[in-house]
């Protein structure tokens, strides 16, 4: 990367890291407030059905989303967005059904505290897949400080609202509709101000399906890994969790994944943009992605480092202090999961590097092997009756020898891309 385009890597990635720090930063002033208003159990059961929502709104729109930044033709890309669309109103229908006839996904949940709240299904998941579709939309347009402003607009609306429906002990359902609205507000602020500069007449059907079948490894492939890893690392997660260890344990579990992965998720996800985007256009001068990767990792690290050493030292005291003595578990458990956390963000940042060069097939049985031996250890360790921090620590240990190998793996990768078209 020439100096120029370091300092446009740089200020893009200004533009999204403040707007994400913002963002982030809402749910940590109002956590002292809504963890003292809301019990472990109560969290748990909107975890779960977050889980169940977005386990099916990442795969509502056929991943097609995510093939926005490589294609180059804009009235081709109109006709994936106008795809992605449809796909995504097909499964809000499908969500909604499901929400009415939610006896496969209870089955996998041992307490029926979350059945009343599934009639929100169909909501949900079009909500999540509409903010990614938009989302990508506006990447692809390089709307770098939209994306940002809007995310910190969420997360006001998100906390406060969590905040008002502990006031007024509105339990679950208060919890779930605060979040509805908060997920809302995206998709119209952002949908309407992008749709509306889109040439809809450009759509046509027969461009739509042959824009369908040119990136048919996404929905056939990536939706199925995508899928696949919203299954294992949360609703069989969170299930597995829940029935052998109950619902306080799942609350503790959820706050402490949803505050410690914050700042993390804040910085990788970040990155992961960056990454996609800058390493896409690299890779269509024929030119080396290797200094942005290193690049990407090296800021991870300096993240991680810190946040490594305060959760280790200080871990249970930090969550007892800030969230109330009720949540001191989740710091303890913060600790004993730790490792897989820094393995899984150090990966994160540089997670579509396969899809860079069309190994998605590779990913995916990668994926396979490395969530079925994770929860195979958390099941078996569940099963021996051992403590849930210990069974936590198992199940850590197995993901970070998975998450490491990918690393080496999409090193590899670039290193042989390099090889073959003799780049320096």
């Amino acid at each position: 990367m020439n100096q120029v385009e370091q300092k446009q890597y740089f200020k893009n990635f200004i533009k999204l890291f403040s707007g994400n720090t913002i963002g982030q930063l809402v749910p940590f002033i109002f956590a002292p407030i809504v963890a003292r208003l809301f019990t472990p159990e109560q969290i748990g059961i909107q975890e779960s059905f977050l889980s169940v929502a977005g386990m099916f709104a990442i795969i509502a729109a056929g991943r097609y989303e995510i093939a926005f930044v490589l294609e180059d033709d804009k009235k081709k890309a109109i006709n994936l967005l106008s795809l992605a669309l449809i796909l995504v109103l097909t499964f809000a229908f499908l969500g909604t059904i499901l929400g009415l006839f939610p006896q496969p996904i209870l089955f996998f949940f041992k307490d029926n505290k979350l059945r009343p709240h599934l009639f929100f299904l169909g909501i949900a998941i079009s909500l999540l897949a509409l903010q990614s579709v938009i989302t990508q939309w506006l990447l692809r347009e390089g709307e770098y400080a939209k994306i940002s402003w809007v995310r910190i607009l969420q997360s006001f609306i998100q906390n406060g609202g969590y905040a008002i429906a502990g006031y007024l002990a509105a339990g679950v359902n208060g919890l779930l509709f605060a979040w509805l609205i908060g997920a809302l507000v995206p998709v119209i602020v952002m949908g309407f101000q992008s749709m509306r500069k889109v040439n809809w007449q450009e759509a046509k059907w027969e461009v739509m399906m042959e824009e369908g079948r040119k990136y048919k490894d996404f929905p056939m492939i990536n939706s199925l890994h995508a899928f696949t890893d919203l299954v294992a690392t949360s609703f069989l997660l969170l299930g597995i969790i829940s029935t052998h260890f109950g619902l306080t344990a799942l609350g503790m579990f959820a706050l402490m994944n949803r505050y410690l992965r914050a700042p993390l998720a804040l910085v990788s996800g970040t990155l992961a943009q960056l990454y996609y985007r800058e390493a896409g256009s690299l890779l269509a001068q024929k030119r080396s992605i290797k200094p942005i990767f290193l690049r990407t990792q090296k800021l991870m690290l300096l993240v991680l480092i810190p946040v490594t050493v305060v959760i280790l030292i200080w871990g249970p005291d930090i969550f007892a202090l800030y969230l109330g003595e009720k949540w001191r578990n989740a710091g303890v458990y913060a600790k004993f999961l730790l490792p897989a956390i820094i393995s899984n963000f150090i990966t994160s940042a540089i997670s579509s590097s396969p899809l860079l060069f069309n190994k998605q097939r590779w990913a995916y049985v990668f994926s396979l092997s490395g969530y079925a031996l994770s929860l195979s250890a958390l099941y078996l360790t569940a099963h021996l009756h051992w403590q849930f921090q210990f069974a936590l620590l198992a199940y850590a240990c197995v993901l970070v020898v998975y998450y490491l190998s990918l690393v080496v793996w999409y090193y590899s990768l670039i290193l042989k891309h390099d090889r073959d078209v003799s780049i320096g």
